[in-house]
């Protein structure tokens, strides 16, 4: 499988967070996006995922919660998913 995305690259400037990219046009200018939006640990979080998710086979599912509250939300999700944890 090849994939699309090149790497997680992180531009910092005086140890301050100012890009993140992966290599992939339409995704970096989403991750742009999301940064004028967004903390920068949610950024990083949805820049892993993307990075993930290009390398794993289009049928998997990849979940990512931004919520904080892993600890509850991975067993609601689980339960809706039909999955046992």
């Amino acid at each position: 499988m090849s994939c699309i995305v090149s790497g997680l690259v992180k531009k910092r400037v005086a140890g301050e967070l100012q890009s993140v990219t992966l290599g992939h046009p339409l995704l970096d200018s989403y991750l742009q996006f999301l940064a004028a939006r967004a903390r920068t640990n949610t950024l990083l979080a949805v820049a892993y995922a993307l990075k993930v998710a290009a390398e794993r086979p289009k049928e998997d599912v990849v979940l990512v919660n931004l919520s904080g509250r892993g600890d509850k939300d991975l067993q609601t999700a689980a339960d809706r998913l039909g999955m046992t944890l």
